[in-house]
Parts: C-alpha cells; sequence; structure tokens
C-alpha cells in the first residue's frame, strides 16, 4: 500500500511541474528564421520606380546591399524595398536583403535596367488593362527576347532555349499571350508554357502559325501546306476550322501572296485577317461567318492592306502601304466608317513608315515605326 501511494505522489509532482512550465525548455535559437524576395528577376525602363516584397519569417530585415549604388534601393514600409535606378544604358542592380535576427539568412534580386529606345523594338497587341505585348533585339545576346510591358516594367517571356529567338502576337484580358519561339508555338497562362500542337495537314517544315487570341481562349492564325499556300483558321477549345477567303489565289509567283492569314479575334469572335489577291497584293477583311472587304479609296488595286486587330466595338486597326513600301496605319470601323490615317510624327522617309497591329477596346492602338536607325514600339490613346 505505501509503495503505490509513492508512486501517486511522484505522478501528481510530475503533473504539477507540467502545469507550471517545469522540465525542458524549448530554446529560443531554434526559432525557425527566413527570408525571401520577388520577384527574383526583372526588366526595367531606366529611371522606372519599382518595388520587391520581401517576406521573412520570426524576422525584421535590412537592405544590407546594394550593387551599383545607382541602383536607389530602400526599405519601404513592413515588407518592400523601393528601387529607382537613376543610370541610362544597360545594367544589372543585385539587391541583397539580410535576416535581422540570423545574418546567415539572405535573399537576393536583380533587376535589369534597360533604356528600350536604344533597341530594335516592335509592340504588337494590346489588351483593356494597357498592357502591351512585344519584343526587342537583345543585341548583346544576339536574340529577339518577349515581353509583357506594364509602364516601365517587362515582364520576361524567355525562350526555353536561351540560344533562341522568342515573339508574342497578342495578349488577352487574363494576361495569356501568344507566341513563339523560333519554330514552336505556345500560349503563356502564367503557370509555364502550354505549347501548342500544329495543324494535322500542315507542311512538315512548317509549323502552324497563331496570331491573336480573345478572352475566351479562341485562337487564330494560319499554316503552310506542302506548296506554302497560307491557309487561315480559327481554333476554338480542341480543333481547328480551315477558313480560306473565296478571292484568296492559291498559285503565284510567290508564296508570300498565296492564301489567307487571319491575325485577330475579339471576344465576340469576329476575326480580321489577309488574303493575297489575283492581283498580287495584300487585302484585309473582317469576318463573322461571312467575310466583309475593308474598302476605302486609298485601297486601289496595287495598295496592300494588313489588319491586324478589331476591339469589341468593331474598330480595327492595321496599315496599308503602295509600291514604294511606305507604311501608313490607320484605324476603321467594320462597316468602312469612321477612316482615321495614322502616321507616327518620327517616322523616318525610308519606305518603312508606321505599323499599327493592335486595338484595346478604349481606342487604344499599338504598333512601330523606323526612326531612321532603329524600330521603335509605339501605342498613341
Amino acid at each position: 500500500m505505501k509503495k503505490n501511494i509513492g508512486f501517486i505522489a511522484a505522478v501528481i509532482i510530475l503533473l504539477f511541474l507540467a502545469a507550471c512550465g517545469g522540465g525542458e525548455k524549448s530554446n529560443p535559437g531554434d526559432t525557425p528564421v527566413s527570408i525571401s524576395i520577388s520577384p527574383k528577376t526583372m526588366l526595367i525602363e531606366a529611371g522606372t520606380p519599382v518595388t520587391l516584397k520581401v517576406t521573412v519569417q520570426n524576422t525584421d530585415f535590412t537592405v544590407s546591399s546594394v550593387n551599383p549604388a545607382s541602383g536607389n534601393c530602400v526599405k519601404s514600409g513592413g515588407d518592400g524595398v523601393a528601387c529607382t535606378p537613376s543610370a541610362s544604358g544597360r545594367y544589372d542592380v543585385a539587391v541583397t536583403v539580410t535576416a535581422t535576427a540570423d545574418n546567415t539568412k539572405t535573399a537576393t534580386a536583380q533587376i535589369t535596367v534597360m533604356t528600350l529606345a536604344d533597341f530594335d523594338h516592335w509592340f504588337n497587341g494590346i489588351n483593356n488593362d494597357g498592357l502591351i505585348a512585344g519584343s526587342f533585339y537583345d543585341d548583346s545576346a544576339g536574340v529577339e527576347r518577349a515581353f509583357v510591358k506594364d509602364g516601365g516594367v517587362y515582364a520576361m517571356i524567355d525562350n526555353p532555349d536561351p540560344a533562341g529567338d522568342t515573339w508574342v502576337f497578342g495578349i488577352n484580358d487574363s494576361g495569356d499571350v501568344l507566341g513563339s519561339y523560333d519554330n514552336g508555338y505556345f500560349l503563356n497562362t502564367g503557370a509555364g508554357y502550354h505549347y501548342l500542337e500544329d495543324y494535322e495537314d500542315s507542311d512538315g517544315t512548317y509549323l502552324t502559325h497563331y496570331a491573336g487570341l480573345n478572352n475566351s481562349g479562341s485562337l487564330v492564325g494560319y499554316f503552310e501546306d506542302s506548296g506554302g499556300y497560307a491557309r487561315g483558321f480559327i481554333k476554338d477549345g480542341g480543333g481547328f476550322t480551315v477558313i480560306e477567303h473565296p478571292s484568296a489565289v492559291s498559285a503565284c509567283g510567290s508564296s508570300m501572296y498565296c492564301g489567307t492569314w487571319f491575325t485577330g479575334i475579339n471576344n465576340s469572335g469576329h476575326a480580321v485577317g489577309v488574303y493575297g489577291s489575283a492581283a498580287g497584293v495584300y487585302r484585309g477583311f473582317v469576318y463573322d461567318g461571312e467575310f466583309a472587304e475593308i474598302e476605302h479609296p486609298d485601297f486601289v488595286n496595287r495598295v496592300n492592306v494588313y489588319v491586324g486587330g478589331i476591339n469589341d466595338s468593331g474598330l480595327l486597326a492595321g496599315y496599308f502601304w503602295g509600291s514604294d513600301g511606305y507604311a501608313v496605319g490607320f484605324t476603321v470601323m467594320a462597316d468602312g466608317g469612321n477612316f482615321t490615317r495614322m502616321e507616327h510624327p518620327d517616322a523616318a522617309d525610308n519606305g518603312k513608315g508606321t505599323h499599327v497591329f493592335g486595338i484595346n477596346n478604349s481606342g487604344r492602338i499599338v504598333g512601330w515605326f523606323d526612326d531612321g536607325g532603329k524600330a521603335q514600339g509605339f501605342s498613341i490613346d
């Protein structure tokens, strides 16, 4: 009986100590500390202010180094690092943050600073939030690189093969972009590349070309058959619907003028494009189950017409050019009304002119012109 009483007493004492916090205590040094910074890489226009987000666990942080110092990065608020790189030219800024509770825990981001006007660059599409899809020629790497432009910040869409070229043609309101790397075509949904198969009858030496997409994911473009003849299509869901303009020629001296190309589609499913005519020039059209020609007094028989985009109000954007090759941009309603010529004031008189490719619902257009030395992307409200 005495043994049982002793055992019970020992149990009571242990329970009492546990309730009072007795026993082995946790070591404060064992508290986990972590730190990260995002985005880890960024491309911005010189002079553009940006803020990086720092995520920490059980600590605060300091901006421990900025290289070069002209990156002008300082702690901002509770979880931000504000940077305003001021120097022009092309250079990288490395930003390192350090956990105050454990200076062995650091995180680094790299900001690439550039002046886009120093490079050949093109704007090809715009969505209703004003995000612009385009590309520039990176002469340091010898490749064309694609991006989505949000103000002075460029979200890069990089080729899985860094030695290859990347292009983007269109962007919808979800931020999905349609483009290509070398000869492979993709839809980037923000979660990586989603590769798109070729049309089953396309020639093995040519892959299917996609040119535009809308908010429901309908795609338009063209593929080339074994004779080099372009065949337009709309891809809605899983299948291709091949659509060819009835006046498109299938046999001509240059395959560049043979066939039908779809270049854009709005959220009502109205598509625009170009076909090669018997006169040996490009002609623009709108397609909503039937083809409607884009006509204007300037669009005489020997004038080429390229329609690149259509918004939800039926306003089209494109450009036309004659035998001299000089392009003039335009907007026009699908019924041919409200035609407006558009020539960039800085376009050089060198036979290239102003090319318009995209338009959003507010009427903002994007394209490019040649300033006499380089291609320059532009947007106009």
